[in-house]
């Protein structure tokens, strides 16, 4: 084996390949290592052997990582073998690697259904939907669902469709659709409309009343709280027997409390308002049950139209893969049997991010004969987004522990060789007290880091003191308009004025990285970092579509596909390819387009400022009907000038139109407009260019799909800007970037960095608000599961109402989310080496609110590692393990005060002054040619490749 020596826990967990294994593998555990040695144990049974073995990971980047460190693992095997035999052995199974079936689960999916299209009943010849093109070809799913309801004519329909944005009706049924196919049902349907008991629930509200009568008047007696109070004595005296109509929920709507003091938040209180929402989302349930069934048309006729659009296209999306693929193997008998009979070692890497129908397919593909070995770590479940249920592992573990297996065993891999062992000591700190059930590591490092003796792991708390921070004494750097508020932007020139104490005692900037949760306030750090000189490089971009430079281009592209849009216009003619025309002249122009109202006493009538321009080009002045004379002579001559030379190129793009391609296009409006130009000579001009030729590749690839119809890829962009897309920035770095990196923890999992800052920690917990929950519910006799629903609706002229079970599924969601939140932290925490900063603000007075699990990670750790004491000082950690020096953390206090911000402000390190030339060097010589670099390519240079015809 190379590397260092296994542990007694390794050796265990490889030392038997005819049992199951679940091993559970904490961060820097060595759990690829286990699995390399596993999978090359495999590889050279002669019974076994390289292509039977399947191997699953979770991303692309970690299949390759396993394939070449198995690679290397079974070619240092047969370098050091004695026997001739043996070696020759290990040389073949290493040529062998290369056609091994490693991969992830969707790769794997989507190689079976290649190899078997007509069992599976698919075309040959289908392709698989990136995610843009999933999301628009949705959308045009659920426009044409919701106009087929709504053409039905049913009242309901329309009040569903009237009562509910678009939007909400789009999430609502995309949610609903993409959850219940995580849980492997191919073709959704949201349950029945659940069942209620309204009679009890109605009681337990009298009951919950009567108890809360007494302790809730023994507050202030203010206006609110006797409202309050007659609400309560109503509800006492409510009959559980009234029939479950809308007046009920009318009434039951009128009840709910509206603050009136402490005496309210009691537990008497609290279980008033509960007992209030479980009654009004039981009698919601029957009262809009109407409302509800044709919630459950919609999501069925999107499904199927759904289904069309994509079948038009012959093609898959991701979640198709897993589900063709799951029931081709549960249907076909002779198939499952050859693959269960092919593979003799199934493989499962990060098995705590898989969900219910990706745990079908193991199960699909495991046959009696099938030695199953999974690894994973709860507490780095991070993936909830993309519908992973750590639940599914806890299940499997639970039953793999209580001998639910029987040729199976669960074992521990505990022992840390990543990080120093003082942060091992801390995050094991930190992880009992966010995370229930918490293992902790032990230390695997056996030499402390390197440096003086201080604290390895730092704390920084700033207090969330606005007015405090924005004070013009402390000295705080702030700009104008500034998205992030001072107490962030204090945070951020903390972190990096320690980055750059650290990269002034010799630590490499390279080596550092930011971890972020989310993106909210990056700007804020990329300023402080940059101003301290440590060329900071955010790793993905801030997000694409938030680019200025994109929306200008999406405004100008939209204006040559239809002028008349108005809005986009005016954007263009405000963007530099506009020549950035003066806000008076806009306004002058939507003046100068109006038309006199068609009676004495109206309003002027708006029109379109397209024909505008176009006369003002033609004629000098507006033609009858098209504007008034006198107010476009008010408009400057130097901008007349440039709106003249806007509207001429427009007119010239518009004639020539797509010609070349789409992105030909977007490159010949750029470039027409002198829009390439101005953003080349501003700062990061490189970067905002290297966007544009992105735009330009998307452009290309949108027609290979679509054709060449600007107004439709105008449509695609304005889709894709609108939604939560995570589209990055154009990559402009070479892999070897020399300064601190800002990323995702998402984008560092399963990555290891010598210096991690972890900030943001204040930040509220994003536990998202959805209007349609499903959730998997009690196994029925026949195997297949209830579900349960919960769903909030509007309705026309009143409040929106949640039936069924939302108020619960929302708690739970809440409570998911609130753990998730706190194994981001725990992730992020766990990828430092040497050294690692932490750092978030908090309000001193949330330090005591309930629950806790609620509250941003900044107060949890105040309260459960600090004891509630935010105070500076050193705080001294149980150690890692009984060898292990004892772990400390250096917490410190930030709070504004005068002249503070002055030492917040870190100074750029500082340039070494070129050095004199050599009088006696020779005037002209040939210099030296720079070595050639490897870098990243430009989306140019692959426009070029791609086109080049040799």
């Amino acid at each position: 084996m190379s590397g260092p020596p296994r542990t007694d826990q390794q050796r265990e967990a490889v030392r038997d390949p005819g049992r199951d294994v679940f091993l559970r593998a904490g961060a820097g555990t060595g759990k690829t290592t286990v699995l390399v040695d596993r999978f090359c144990s495999a590889a050279v049974d002669p019974d076994v052997g390289v292509e039977r073995i399947l191997a699953f990971t979770f991303t692309e980047r970690a299949a390759d990582q396993l394939r070449r460190r198995v690679r290397a693992e079974l070619a240092r095997r047969g370098s050091q073998a004695t026997d001739p035999d043996e070696a020759e052995m290990m040389r073949e199974a290493e040529e062998k690697t290369e056609r091994a079936w490693i991969s992830t689960i969707h790769g794997f999916c989507r190689r079976v259904l290649a190899s078997h299209p007509t069992a599976a009943g698919i075309d040959p010849r289908f392709r698989v939907l990136d995610e843009p093109e999933a999301d628009r070809l949705a959308e045009r799913a659920f426009d044409a669902a919701l106009d087929d309801l709504v053409s039905s004519g049913d009242p309901e329909a329309l009040e569903l469709a009237a009562s509910n944005w678009r939007r909400s009706l789009l999430e609502m049924t995309r949610s609903a659709y993409d959850e219940l196919r995580s849980q492997g049902r191919a073709s959704p349907e949201l349950p029945e409309p659940p069942a209620a008991d309204t009679a009890a629930r109605i009681a337990e509200l009298v009951a919950a009343a009567e108890a809360a009568a007494g302790p809730c008047s023994e507050g202030r007696q203010t206006p609110k709280a006797i409202a309050n109070l007659e609400r309560i004595a109503t509800a006492a005296q409510l009959d559980p027997g009234a029939e479950a109509a809308m007046e009920l929920l009318e009434q039951l709507a009128g009840l709910k409390l509206d603050g009136g003091g402490q005496s309210f938040e009691a537990d008497e209180g609290v279980a008033y308002k509960r007992a209030l929402e479980r009654a009004r989302g039981a009698v919601a349930a029957v009262a809009m049950r109407e409302a509800y069934q044709q919630l459950r048309k919609l999501v069925a006729a999107f499904g199927e139209r759904y289904e069309s659009l994509k079948g038009d296209r012959s093609a898959l999306d991701f979640e198709d893969l897993q589900l063709e693929a799951v029931a081709l193997l549960r249907g076909n008998d002779r198939l499952r049997e050859r693959y269960r009979e092919q593979f003799r070692h199934l493989m499962v890497d990060e098995f705590q991010d898989t969900n219910a129908l990706q745990l079908s397919l193991v199960e699909a593909l495991r046959g009696p004969d099938t030695r199953l070995f999974v690894v994973g770590d709860e507490f780095q479940s991070i993936y909830g987004f993309r519908h992973a249920d750590v639940d599914v592992y806890r299940r499997e573990h639970a039953r793999f522990a209580e001998g639910g297996e029987p040729n199976g065993v669960a074992l521990p891999l505990t022992g840390n060789f990543r990080s120093a062992p003082e942060i091992v000591a801390a995050t094991n700190a930190m992880g009992s007290g966010l995370l229930p059930g918490f293992e902790p590591l032990a230390a695997g490092v056996s030499e402390p880091a390197p440096g003086t003796g201080d604290p390895v792991v730092e704390l920084a708390l700033v207090t969330e003191d606005r007015a405090g921070w924005e004070d013009g004494t402390v000295g705080l750097p702030l700009l104008p308009d500034d998205p992030s508020p001072a107490h962030k932007i204090a945070e951020a020139r903390v972190l990096a004025a320690r980055m750059r104490e650290l990269a002034a005692t010799g630590e490499d900037p390279a080596e550092m990285v930011v971890l972020l949760r989310a993106f909210t306030h990056v700007a804020a750090y990329e300023r402080a970092l940059s101003d301290a000189g440590l060329d900071p490089y955010v790793v993905g971009g801030r997000g694409f579509w938030s680019q200025q430079q994109i929306e200008d281009m999406r405004a100008l592209l939209a204006v040559i596909a239809n002028p008349l849009d108005d809005e986009a216009l005016f954007g263009a003619l405000a963007s530099p390819a506009g020549g950035a025309v003066l806000p008076d002249t806009l306004w002058l122009l939507r003046r100068a387009a109006a038309s006199p109202p068609r009676e004495e006493g109206r309003k002027e009538r708006a029109n379109h400022v397209w024909p505008l321009l176009r006369d003002l080009l033609a004629e000098g002045a507006p033609t009858p009907g098209n504007g008034f004379a006198d107010r476009a002579e008010l408009i400057p001559d130097d901008e007349r000038a440039r709106l003249d030379g806007f509207t001429r190129i427009v007119g010239g793009l518009r004639s020539s139109g797509a010609e070349g391609g789409l992105e030909s296009l977007v490159e010949r409006a750029a470039t027409a407009f002198g829009y390439d130009l101005a953003t080349l000579v501003r700062d990061q001009g490189r970067e905002r260019w290297a966007n544009i030729r992105k735009l330009m590749r998307l452009a290309r690839e949108f027609e290979s799909r679509e054709g060449p119809d600007l107004g439709a890829f105008v449509e695609y962009l304005g889709t894709r800007a609108a939604s939560r897309d995570r589209e990055a920035e154009a990559a402009t770095r070479a892999e070897g970037h020399a300064g601190v990196r800002l990323m995702t923890v998402h984008a560092a999992k399963g990555l290891e960095f010598g210096i991690v800052a972890v900030p943001d920690l204040g930040r509220k917990l994003q536990l998202g608000w959805v209007s349609l929950r499903v959730e998997a519910g009690e196994e029925r006799p026949d195997g297949t599961e209830t579900a349960r629903v919960g769903v909030q609706l509007g309705r026309l002229g009143r409040p929106s109402e949640r039936l069924g079970d939302y108020e619960e599924l929302k708690e739970l969601a809440a409570d998911r989310g609130a753990e998730e939140e706190a194994r981001l932290v725990y992730v992020a925490a766990t990828r430092a080496e040497r050294r690692l900063l932490l750092s978030g603000t908090f309000n001193p007075k949330s330090l005591k609110k309930d629950p806790l699990a609620r509250r941003p990670m900044a107060v949890q750790i105040i309260r459960t590692l600090l004891d509630g004491d935010p105070s500076t000082r050193v705080l001294d950690v149980p150690a890692a393990s009984a060898d292990a020096p004892a772990g400390r953390v250096d917490v410190r206090l930030i709070e504004p005060a005068p002249g503070i911000g002055a030492e917040l402000t870190p100074s750029a390190a500082p340039v070494a002054a070129e050095p004199a030339p050599d009088a006696s060097s020779p005037p002209l010589g040939r210099p030296d040619p720079p070595p050639a670099l490897a870098g990243g390519l430009s989306y140019s240079a692959l426009s070029g490749f791609e086109r080049c015809g040799f």
